[in-house]
């Protein structure tokens, strides 16, 4: 399961209740802050969301909204802090091999002051180390690379912090120098 959430500033804003859009990617006109107008407008079955001179028109979601604070750890047993941009680029090197395979697997085995980030496939092995700081247990986990990269990629932040509870639940991925959720 992916879940990317960034926050913006805004004046006012309202939705009916127990009526809730879901949102296209608007991440690039989000990202960049270049829009000078941004109107939210719903009717019982849909929502229209105009951004610049941009209109983006979804259908409404049937019940309440998933409570999606109780999906993510509040205690974590590992904490790592890295660059980003080694880390994402480490990844994208070792996710090459991985891509013709179904499911993107890389394998994270953090130790010490390193990350080693491994891709074995019949086409061949990569091995890439990202230096970090470590807070708590060592790890060993598994992630498709194409999730973990597009969360990376949406980060722009020159550090950050990475934190695990276990091999099999979610990690939590911020930036270092404030989050915008």
């Amino acid at each position: 399961m992916r879940f990317f959430l960034y926050t913006v500033p805004c004046v006012s804003f309202s939705v009916n209740k127990g009526k809730f859009p879901r949102f296209p990617d608007t991440g690039t006109a989000v990202k960049q802050g270049n829009f000078r107008r941004f109107k939210v407008n719903s009717a019982e079955k849909n929502a229209i969301f105009i951004i610049n001179e941009t209109k983006i028109i979804t259908r409404l979601l049937d019940g309440e909204f998933i409570e999606y604070k109780k999906l993510l750890p509040r205690e974590h047993n590992t904490r790592i802090k890295l660059n980003t941009r080694s880390l994402l680029d480490s990844i994208e090197r070792a996710s090459l091999l991985s891509q013709s395979e179904r499911n993107n697997l890389i394998k994270l085995s953090i130790r010490d002051n390193t990350m080693a980030i491994t891709s074995n496939t019949e086409k061949g092995n990569v091995y890439e180390e990202v230096d970090l700081e470590l807070e708590g247990d060592y790890l060993d986990i598994a992630f498709n690379s194409r999730y973990l990269l597009e969360g990376l990629k949406n980060i722009e932040s020159e550090e950050i912090f990475i934190e695990f509870t276990t091999n099999v639940n979610p990690c939590i991925i911020k930036p270092v120098d404030g989050i915008k959720y």
